[in-house]
Order: structure tokens, then C-alpha cells, then sequence
């Protein structure tokens, strides 16, 4: 289990956390791969690093900011970010949906069972992509009765190829041509992350309006009540659940742990905990 503080990244270990990689006095914002550990350094122009548990490469490509990094099944480096959407290729990162004084704001990259790819902004709605040209979904009648399609870094894709992603009313659900409300909240309900429950075969996702929620496949959502909504964390914006069945939730002001059924905070949680840093 890994966490992450404003200039270190932490293994979490027999009740101790322990440094794996530090950058003294330097913000790492995001991490996304824990087999490569992407991450990005605000002190350094936002630039991309990768460590490979030994060693750590720098990507001289300068970003705005580090939002979301995916690799696609040909193993293609995608990288959503305040200033676009970005792809390393042989000879360097080429840069999408970006224009001058307008940024995309990439949050959340996926690949669906075709091969197409989604990409979620935090101001533009969704793009798709199919290899060859990009293209704008037509969901606006899904957001008529607010009007902003804000999408967050929350996303799941399952055996099957369907896409979930977090917005600013809900979940959708993206089955080839098709997207729907996996789960909808009327007032609105902003999902920050999704974090698949194995074990449970459903959905933990951190909510704006209920802290920490659970849906299952069948629609049903159950609410964790018994905890007060930020309480030990501020806004609620990552969430796991580990091998022992430990629920780990953090937020913008440090991180909790569900455990024998009590909540508890961790010490040294006062740092603010970038969306899906856990």
C-alpha cells in the first residue's frame, strides 16, 4: 500500500509507514502506477518523472499540471493535463485538445472495449478519440438541468470494456456508443474517484454530498453513515480497500483508515492529499 505527502511517497507496512522515494522541498502532485511509479514535481516546471524502484527518469517535456497518466494496451503513454491531453511517442510527447488561453484540463483518460479512447475534462466535457480523429460526445442532454459536464479523475473499466466515469451529477456508464447514469443524484452529487471492491464486486467512490459511498452492480448505493462527512479528511477525494478488508479514504486534509469497523485518522495528516494519491 502506498501514500503520498506533499514532497515523499510512503509505503505503508506492519502498522508503519516507511519512505520510498523523497523530493525535499518539491510538491509531488499525482501517482498513478505503482509497478512504474509516474509522478510529477511542480518545483520542476511540472514535469513527468518515472521511477522504476532504483532509478529516476525525467521526462523533459514541460506540463501545466499532472492530472491522469494511463498506458493503453500497445503500451502508449497517455498524459491528461491542465494544459491537454499529451502522448509520448519515439521521438517525444505530442500535444491534443489544447488551445492558447483555453485548457482542456484533462482529468480522467481511459481506453474502452474497442479500442477507442475517452477523455474526460474538467471544463469541456467528453472527447473520444478513435485513433485517427477526435470528436466531442453528444451528452449535453444528460447535464441539461445544471449545465456544467465536469468530469473528475474517478474511473473504472471493467472485464467487460464498460467504462464508468465520475462527473459532477453522477456516474456514467460508457458501453460502446451507448452512455447512460450508472448512478444519479438529484441534487447533484460530484464523484471525485472510483476504486473497484474485488471482493464485494462493486464500487467505492468518494462523493461530494455523502463523503463515502458504495454501488453495486444492480444500482443499489449504500451510504457509510457512520462517519461524519470530512471528518479527519476535509473533502473526501481517494479511496482503496486493502488485502485485510481496511478501508483507506483520503481528502485535501490528510487520510483515515476504516478497520474493525472504527474509523481512525493516521498521524501526520494535516498535508492536503491530491485526488487519487492513495
Amino acid at each position: 500500500l502506498y501514500g503520498i505527502n506533499a514532497d515523499s511517497i510512503y509505503g505503508y507496512e506492519n502498522g508503519r509507514f516507511f519512505p520510498i522515494l523523497s523530493r525535499k522541498n518539491r510538491l509531488i502532485r499525482n501517482v498513478v502506477s505503482w509497478q512504474e511509479i509516474y509522478f510529477s514535481d511542480r518545483a520542476s516546471n511540472s514535469k513527468l518523472f518515472l521511477f522504476d524502484g532504483k532509478n529516476i527518469h525525467q521526462f523533459h517535456q514541460p506540463f501545466n499540471m499532472v492530472l491522469d497518466v494511463m498506458k493503453d494496451d500497445e503500451g502508449n503513454l497517455w498524459v491528461g493535463t491542465e494544459s491537454g491531453l499529451w502522448r509520448l511517442q519515439s521521438y517525444g510527447f505530442q500535444n491534443y485538445l489544447s488551445e492558447r488561453n483555453n485548457n482542456f484540463y484533462t482529468w480522467s483518460v481511459a481506453q474502452d472495449k474497442d479500442g477507442n479512447y475517452l477523455f474526460g475534462s474538467f471544463l469541456h466535457g467528453l472527447m473520444t478519440y478513435d485513433g485517427v480523429s477526435f470528436r466531442k460526445v453528444p451528452i449535453d442532454h444528460m447535464f441539461k438541468d445544471n449545465g456544467y459536464q465536469f468530469f473528475y479523475s474517478g474511473k473504472y473499466v471493467d472485464r467487460y470494456g464498460n467504462v464508468f466515469l465520475g462527473t459532477s451529477r453522477g456516474i456514467i456508464k460508457q458501453y460502446g456508443s451507448d452512455y447512460s447514469w450508472f448512478y444519479l443524484h438529484d441534487p447533484n452529487d460530484a464523484i471525485l474517484y472510483i476504486y473497484y471492491d474485488n471482493d464485494e464486486d462493486q464500487l467505492l467512490c468518494t462523493s461530494s454530498r455523502h463523503g463515502l459511498i458504495e454501488v453495486d452492480f444492480d444500482g443499489n448505493v449504500f451510504e457509510h453513515n457512520d462517519r461524519t462527512r470530512r471528518d479527519y479528511t476535509g473533502l473526501e477525494t481517494s479511496v482503496l480497500k486493502d488485502k485485510f478488508g481496511r478501508i483507506w479514504l483520503s481528502g485535501k486534509m490528510g487520510i483515515c483508515i476504516k478497520e474493525d469497523g472504527k474509523w481512525k485518522k493516521l498521524p501526520d495528516d494535516n498535508d492536503s492529499i491530491p485526488i487519487g494519491a492513495i
